[in-house]
This record gives C-alpha cells, structure tokens and sequence, in this order.
C-alpha cells in the first residue's frame, strides 16, 4: 500500500470512529432528561441532565480538536524546517 491508501484508510477509520462517539453521546443524552442539582462555586442551579451531557461532551470535542490542529501544525512546522534545511 502506498502513503496516500494508508492516510485515505485512517481518515476513514477515524471517521467511523468519530460517528460511532457521537451516536453513543446522543444515546446518553436523550436517556437521561431528567433534571439534577448544580453546584458551582457560589451558584446554586437546577439544570436538564441533558443539557449538561451535551455541553461537556460539547467542550470535550472542542478541546480535543484543538489539541489535534495544534500538534498538527507543530508537526508540519517542524517537518518545513527540516525541507529548509536541506
């Protein structure tokens, strides 16, 4: 196999991979509408259980995907130098 069949493969895979999370996340998130109890610092609040799940796996993607783009663009940084080098 050649570099472009492998990187087509992988992107596949994690794109799979990306759909199969989400599905999971909304099958948690319309499980479970009830209400809970918030504590947060000085706040006191009631919010939807569902609401809650969808903003914190909301900021976990986020987090995770600008992760990815800043090692990535560290990577392809480091790999410019290294062709001006040479």
């Amino acid at each position: 196999m050649n570099r472009e069949a492998i990187g087509d493969r992988l992107r596949r895979i994690k794109i799979a991979a990306n759909v199969i999370v989400i599905a999971l996340v909304v099958i948690i998130i319309i499980q479970n509408t009830g209400s809970k109890e918030v504590k947060f610092l000085f706040w006191d609040f009631s919010l939807s259980l569902a609401l809650m799940l969808f903003v914190t796996a909301l900021f976990g993607f986020i987090s995770g995907y600008l992760s990815a783009r800043t090692r990535f663009r560290r990577k392809q940084k480091q790999r410019e130098i290294t062709h001006a080098q040479k």
